[in-house]
């Protein structure tokens, strides 16, 4: 039998402890890199957002939800979705927007404006919805679902865990599927950083998470009628474990003051254990199904980072472009005349 040397086994050793230190560095460098991109991104859409002019939408669909809600279209017809909000609402649901494009989660760009509607300024949130379809009228569609929506809702998941989003917010009608097929899109986060500790555990059997549409997919997944895809999501929580708990910091500065030190408490502590939960969550599924972990939960995320990042790059300067031609417009917002949105078009 042939045993390799000590020094063959020291050699191998210290390089592998290189390999693994190079990439260390390498995607702190990237991660350094993609926060530094997106505070410049979240910058361009507010200067974005204030430059733009919104109509009517012709066809107004059917959302659900307690607030007035308008779908808006802007100069070049990309559809945007209008909601009457308190100040301390956009707040929140910005926070969850800001997070959720760092990290390359689909929850649309999100910011407040004030839109003249029926001759006063109403302020609210805005978020860009593009061309998607709801998931009401896709019923039954879990079985149907394309790889590209099945990967997007397992990182809505987990993100929702990570940000304590409220049950309520993990039903269908918070949920918007593209015509194109490559994505599911999660709209109205303003429920996030609910109460804290609420949640902490994932357990298919939990009784508000039941009704989920989280609940029904997993669901779906143990009766083999859908395969999922765990190496992009591990690469999504490693890239969160290895943010600086300084940036998360950041996002989260504008929290309600009142529960700020508690919330920002209970986002590190899901931050630091994302890993271990979704790991036990993930095994016990697979179990059920008789089967092991099909990649490492400890893998390479450089791909994520890189991905993450030449999408970033495209976003920037095709915005900076948009910009510059809107600013050499004159176009004035004109009011937008609506009769309310429950009455009319039945958005209850």
């Amino acid at each position: 039998m042939f045993i390799k040397s000590s020094s063959e086994i020291n050699f191998f050793f210290i390089g592998m402890c290189i390999i693994c230190l190079s990439f260390s560095v390498e995607g702190r460098d990237l991660i350094g890199e993609i926060t530094k991109l997106a505070k410049e991104e979240r910058e361009l859409n507010e200067k974005l957002i204030r430059t733009m002019t919104f109509e009517l939408a012709e066809t107004q669909n059917t959302i659900a939800g307690n607030s007035e809600k308008y779908l808006v279209k802007d100069t070049e017809n990309n559809l945007w979705s209008f909601k009457t909000n308190t100040q301390r609402e956009v707040e929140n649901a910005k926070i969850v927007s800001d997070l959720a494009q760092l990290l390359g989660v689909s929850v649309p760009v999100l910011k407040g404006v004030a839109l003249p509607i029926n001759g006063r300024e109403v302020f609210g949130s805005i978020q860009k919805i593009g061309f998607y379809d709801i998931l009401r009228k896709k019923k039954p569609f879990i079985k149907e679902m394309t790889p590209g929506e099945i990967l997007s809702l397992q990182k809505l998941q987990v993100f929702d865990w990570l940000v304590v989003m409220r049950p309520g917010e993990m039903y269908e009608h918070c949920f918007i599927i593209s015509k194109t097929g490559d994505k599911m899109l999660a709209i109205d986060r303003d429920d996030g950083f609910a109460n804290p500790k609420h949640g902490r555990i994932l357990k298919m059997e939990e009784a508000d998470w039941r009704n989920s549409l989280y609940a029904r997919f997993w669901d779906s997944y143990l009766n083999k009628e859908i395969n999922v895809n765990f190496k992009e999501v591990f690469e999504l929580i490693n890239y969160i474990q290895h943010i600086k708990n300084e940036e998360f910091k950041n996002i989260l500065f504008f929290l309600e003051p009142e529960h700020k030190e508690e919330i920002l408490e209970e986002i590190l502590w899901r931050k630091a254990n994302l890993k271990n939960e979704f790991k036990k969550f993930y095994g016990n599924l697979l179990k059920k199904r008789g089967e092991v972990f099909p990649v490492s939960f400890h893998g390479d995320y450089k791909n994520y980072l890189t991905d993450l990042l030449k999408k970033s790059k495209e976003r920037i300067a095709s915005k900076k472009i948009k910009y510059e031609l809107l600013i050499k417009k004159t176009t004035k917002q004109k009011n937008i005349e609506v009769i309310s949105s429950r009455k009319i078009w039945k958005w209850i």
